[in-house]
């Protein structure tokens, strides 16, 4: 980092601008820019607006703002400890199947016993269902049950005159 802040305090001398020149054109605090040209990674504010601030001061300064970044993100690598992400555990998958997980196996269960179902109610249709108690024998078959003939053979009841 001291290589980085070197730089940069080098180009502000060689303009022969005061610190409290640059802090008050570029509206960075002087605080904030005292800390980037002596490397002191305690008094920095954090990265998001560091890096804003970093932009602002080179442009202020006629320095290129890429190459400034990237030397300041491998500065800062050298002299900090990294943060390291751990992702989270997977959920749980099924002991004997590793790859399968329980949501799965419960999906499969559901549509295979739809399938079974269907395939039972098409035998039922195709069979015909066979209600228990009630014979065919007792039931006669009409060809017409609204022809004339059936009508004459159906009692009517009596009126009162």
């Amino acid at each position: 980092m001291e290589s980085f802040g070197l730089e940069l305090k080098k180009a502000r001398e060689a303009r022969g601008l005061s610190l409290s020149e640059a802090a008050a054109a570029t509206k960075i605090k002087l605080d904030y820019l005292r800390a980037l040209e002596e490397g002191a990674f305690d008094r920095l504010p954090p990265l998001a607006y560091l890096r804003g601030f970093i932009k602002i001061y080179a442009r202020y300064l006629h320095l290129p703002q890429e190459p400034l970044l990237r030397q300041y993100e491998e500065s800062r690598l050298d002299g900090e400890a990294q943060v390291a992400f751990i992702p989270p555990p997977p959920p749980p998958s099924v002991p004997w199947i590793p790859h399968l997980k329980w949501n799965v196996i419960a999906e499969i269960f559901a549509g295979l016993l739809l399938l079974v179902l269907i395939i039972l109610g098409v035998i039922k249709l195709i069979q015909g269902e066979k209600k228990v108690g009630i014979s065919a024998a007792k039931f006669s078959v009409m060809e017409n049950p609204y022809g004339v003939e059936t009508v004459e053979k159906l009692p009517l009841p009596k009126t009162k005159p």
